[in-house]
């Protein structure tokens, strides 16, 4: 089976995509409620990112699979998160070999879990929630640049934001953090939402949208979480008739007390239950501010460089060029400066901090694309009027903002993630579709319920036991460890790498497996024997 031979009878998907954006422009230019055209936008995206979802039919191994681990045997014990279950041999405080698993926040991992509740355990099931966040965010996107500017500004920005390849990198899992930092992007973002609603309308409901999404985003990735305070309070602080005024800060307040009701009853809990565990993972999310872990290293520049990643090449120098451009452009100065705190905030705040990952600025992403489209979308609405004054038509700048968008929109989708173009991801793809076949087929032997198995690929004890109801270490036992085994009464399953140690070729009742999942075995077909 190759990546082109799985993913063909899906290629309606695509197309039905591509359609709908297409669709949602007409839409949006030319009927008069836009609902519809979001309407179109939504499902568009669900399609799109549903035929990225299903192409990768296997677990990733950096993070992935280890979420996906988790998250299974969550929905078995929604409040006790565990990576190795019933561990008879030792194992390690390390989160990618240990029992309790407190290395993320868990709201990410209670999500997946309650989809693959409903919709079976597999890949996406999964993936589902991303699916469905990523879909959605287009209509925040939507909404806040609405408020700050236009509909024009809102939908184009909402539009060109789903051309970027770095969110269909977290949706499948391709990308180290995956689901972990997608369903924070959708926190956060919701959280900026809410905030402008709020200013917007003044409507009290919307100060405790904004305290549940900040504190959803607490329990997703910390306390970045709170960055919508940060951004808050400094456009109070520029207000010369708000700063000295304590009222001024009563709804800061109120929301902010809503974000420690959602966030700070898990963190009191592992604390009393898994006091050791829990101290130990707070202190390394310590670390990572003033150490580089696990050689996630980078120049201080590293994060200003992905905004190229985020959206398109040379954008590092874009995205500053257009924020100040920004500054100067009609909008509430009250809007400038919350946009302008909250990207000089991060930036800083993850340049400064030791460790680098990729996604950690991604959070930015919708503000990124707002920034870009407004001056455009300003643009023609001052040429809208001065062709009406002229008494000229006013489709000419309908036609003309549409086909430009279009263009921009062309020009930055990416599909070679779609595609899977690279020689290096078609053969890893057959690799692990290989693999994961394989596990399938073991999950369907009915073999006994205490059988255990041993010496995977690359951490593929994971992946196996994400795919079956048998449990299994990566490692191969020595010869005491398989005593401990036989003494708690487990079936011993060992994959044959062509280098199995005399003990075990000789232990006949140690069932060994020949099989495709170590390279180069050149294996095609699983066979086992004693």
């Amino acid at each position: 089976m190759t990546y082109y031979d799985y993913t063909h009878p899906n290629n309606w998907m695509l197309i039905a995509a591509l359609s709908l954006y297409i669709l949602s422009i007409l839409l949006f230019e030319f009927v008069g409620k836009k609902r519809w055209s979001l309407i179109a936008l939504f499902l568009g995206s669900f399609s799109l990112f549903s035929y990225i979802a299903l192409a990768f039919p296997f677990l990733h191994t950096w993070d992935e699979q280890f979420h996906a681990l988790v998250a299974k045997n969550m929905g078995n014990h929604f409040f006790y998160p565990t990576l190795l279950e019933n561990p008879i041999l030792k194992f390690d405080k390390v989160w990618i070999d240990t029992h309790l698993w407190l290395h993320k926040q868990p709201f990410f991992l209670w999500q997946m879990a309650l989809s693959m509740k409903i919709f079976g355990v597999n890949t996406f099931a999964l993936r589902l929630p991303d699916i469905l966040m990523a879909s959605s965010l287009p209509i925040m996107i939507y909404r806040m640049g609405k408020i700050i500017q236009s509909k024009s500004l809102g939908f184009y920005a909402a539009l060109l934001f789903l051309t970027s390849y770095f969110l269909y990198q977290l949706i499948p899992g391709t990308l180290n953090t995956d689901h972990n930092d997608m369903a924070f992007i959708f926190y956060v973002t919701a959280s900026f939402w809410s905030w402008f609603e709020y200013q917007n309308s003044g409507n009290k409901r919307w100060l405790i949208a904004i305290g549940l999404f900040s504190g959803i985003a607490i329990l997703v990735k910390w306390l970045v979480g709170l960055i919508v305070y940060a951004g808050w309070g400094l456009t109070i602080l520029a207000n010369t008739n708000t700063r000295f005024k304590i009222k001024s800060y009563f709804d800061l307040l109120k929301s902010f007390l809503i974000t420690l009701s959602v966030a700070l009853p898990w963190q009191l809990y592992i604390l009393i239950k898994f006091p050791e565990v829990s101290n130990y993972e707070y202190a390394l999310n310590t670390v990572h501010f003033h150490k580089v872990v696990e050689g996630h290293d980078g120049p201080w520049s590293f994060h200003l460089e992905q905004w190229s990643n985020y959206i398109s090449n040379h954008f590092e120098f874009l995205i500053p060029i257009a924020l100040v451009i920004f500054l100067f452009l009609k909008i509430k100065k009250e809007y400038k400066i919350v946009i302008l705190s909250w990207i000089v905030i991060v930036t800083l705040f993850y340049s400064v901090a030791a460790t680098k990952m990729p996604a950690f600025t991604f959070i930015l992403s919708g503000l990124f694309f707002i920034i870009l489209v407004a001056p455009f979308t300003q643009l023609f609405s001052k040429a809208k009027t001065i062709l009406v004054k002229a008494d000229r038509t006013k489709y000419i700048i309908q036609f003309a903002r549409m086909s430009i968008f279009a263009i921009g929109f062309y020009f930055m989708f990416k599909v070679s993630l779609v595609e899977n173009k690279s020689n290096w991801k078609r053969v890893k793809w057959i690799e692990a579709y290989q693999e994961m076949t394989t596990f399938k087929e073991i999950k369907e032997m009915n073999l006994p319920a205490n059988s255990r198995f041993y010496n995977f690929y690359y951490h593929g004890a994971v992946r196996f036991m994400f795919h079956t109801n048998y449990q299994g270490r990566s490692f191969l036992p020595n010869e005491s460890e398989v005593k401990i085994l036989k003494e708690n009464g487990v079936s011993i399953y060992v994959f044959d790498n062509n280098k199995l140690p005399a003990y075990i070729l000789q232990d006949s009742s140690i069932t060994k497996i020949k099989s495709p999942i170590w390279l180069k075995s050149q294996i095609e077909e699983l066979k086992l024997y004693h």
